[in-house]
């Protein structure tokens, strides 16, 4: 019906048009004369009628999609309004340019202590310990998207401070953007974090105030923690060494050990124990005890692998000194003469001493002239030059006073000659008395070319 009447109409506004010109022009009028007009007023009536249905159609379809978004939003921000009341965590819905609370749910009331649903604090300011240039700066914050998750001290209505974890967000409402936040009481995390470092500090202490070297290795190349007595082992602290590889930490002599070490106990899965002789930078060689233990996970692979190392030094050099003692004893029966034993005991004595070379002169009773018995690991000519010092010598006076003197040869230049130790090469140098009956009867020089000095357990 629509399109007739469109059509019509178009048809008779063209030949109204054609009329008004036949009278202006004054033509006389014909039927062909309307016949085009009228269908092409027709054809333009039935596209314009087509073109107003479709108009037509479309605006019904965009306000049945207005009405159902409309419907959509009004049920998301009912669900949103009842999600809001009616959650188990504080909620707040806040006006970040003036900091007043527009809303704020029932756990957030019974958290801070407002029973009255009537009653509730009016601004942020009233709740965050925070100064108000501060909290308006953290809200800006948040508007932004720059930060989303704080963590503040809230005071309750009761005037106690607890801390929080708050978690905001910007949403629109009602034509202006506000902030919904979500705060959480962490006061019993807090608390367990706190007993947690502080039971970490006492094992810290424990593991600190040990002499043992206690670590632990991530993988076989890579330590874990280490205690301040592994650390004072390689002049580091705990700090420098922890999760740093082996190799930027153990000298190159120690290396290979330690890695294979390591590695037979992430592969086998059984703790290990060796012991071996340690020497860090200049010190002193020392004899440790070493064992890995590993710690298996669920599934029975290494997770970690606990590290001890005790100096067992004294104790070593203790057996080892015992076991000297009783060769020497089994070799002295078996000498034949005075200079065999002599040789025997110097033998044994540069043993002990770790050093290279040395030594043994007896007293001659009759002028306390010094006399060489027996050498070791010293030149022809030396031996020759240092075969007998006279009684007035610097050498046989320091002899005499019966006192063992343990130094490096510039300290021993004080009260003799060094010119020939320091020929030959000698670094560290003991000159020990021996006495029968308050009466010195021999002297023992031991001297190394290596060490600065001789071993203080050695002496």
């Amino acid at each position: 019906m629509q399109r007739l009447v469109y059509a019509l109409g178009g048809s008779g506004l063209l030949c109204l048009f054609c009329t008004v010109q036949l009278q202006l022009f004054r033509i006389p009028p014909s039927i062909g004369f309307f016949l085009v007009p009228t269908l092409i007023g027709s054809l333009g009536g039935l596209v314009l009628a087509s073109r107003n249905q479709r108009i037509t159609a479309l605006n019904q379809q965009l306000q049945q999609t207005h009405d159902h978004l409309n419907a959509l939003y009004a049920e998301s921000e009912e669900r949103n309004q009842r999600l809001f009341e009616q959650g188990t965590t504080a909620q707040l819905l806040i006006d970040p340019v003036t900091g007043a609370l527009v809303k704020i749910n029932v756990a957030a009331r019974r958290f801070y202590g407002y029973t009255d649903e009537h009653q509730q604090p009016a601004s942020i300011f009233e709740l965050n310990t925070d100064t108000a240039e501060t909290t308006l700066a953290n809200m800006q914050l948040a508007l932004t998207l720059e930060q989303l998750t704080f963590h503040f001290h809230h005071r309750l209505r009761s005037g106690e401070v607890v801390p929080v974890e708050v978690y905001t967000i910007p949403v629109p409402l009602r034509g202006r953007v506000l902030l919904h936040s979500v705060v959480i009481d962490i006061s019993d995390q807090d608390r367990a974090e706190h007993h947690l470092r502080r039971k970490t500090l006492e094992q810290r202490l424990l593991l600190d105030s040990i002499p043992v070297g206690v670590w632990y290795l991530k993988d076989a190349e890579t330590f874990g923690s280490v205690n301040q007595a592994f650390a004072q082992s390689f002049h580091c602290t705990p700090q420098d060494i922890a999760h740093h590889r082996l190799q930027e930490i153990l000298p190159a002599e120690l290396l290979p050990q330690a890695l294979a070490s390591n590695r037979q106990v992430f592969d086998e899965k059984q703790a290990l124990h060796y012991e071996q002789w340690v020497h860090l930078d200049q010190t002193t060689p020392r004899y440790m005890a070493f064992t890995k233990t590993p710690k298996l996970d669920e599934q029975g692979q290494v997770e970690f692998v606990v590290c001890t190392a005790t100096d067992i030094t004294n104790t070593q050099q203790a057996k080892e000194l015992l076991r000297m003692e009783r060769d020497l004893h089994v070799a002295l029966t078996a000498t034949h003469s005075m200079k065999e034993s002599l040789q025997l005991c110097l033998t044994k004595a540069v043993d002990i001493a770790q050093a290279d070379c040395g030594g043994l002169y007896l007293v001659d009773d009759r002028d306390d002239s010094l006399h060489l018995m027996a050498h070791q690991g010293l030149p022809a000519a030396f031996i020759e030059a240092t075969s007998m010092f006279a009684k007035t010598s610097p050498q046989a006076v320091l002899v005499q006073r019966n006192q063992p003197f343990y130094v490096n040869c510039e300290e021993l230049g004080q009260w003799i000659d060094t010119t020939l130790l320091h020929a030959e090469g000698i670094r560290a140098m003991a000159i020990v008395p021996n006495a029968f009956q308050d009466r010195v009867i021999a002297c023992l020089n031991v001297a190394s070319h290596q060490n600065q000095e001789i071993d203080p357990f050695s002496r």
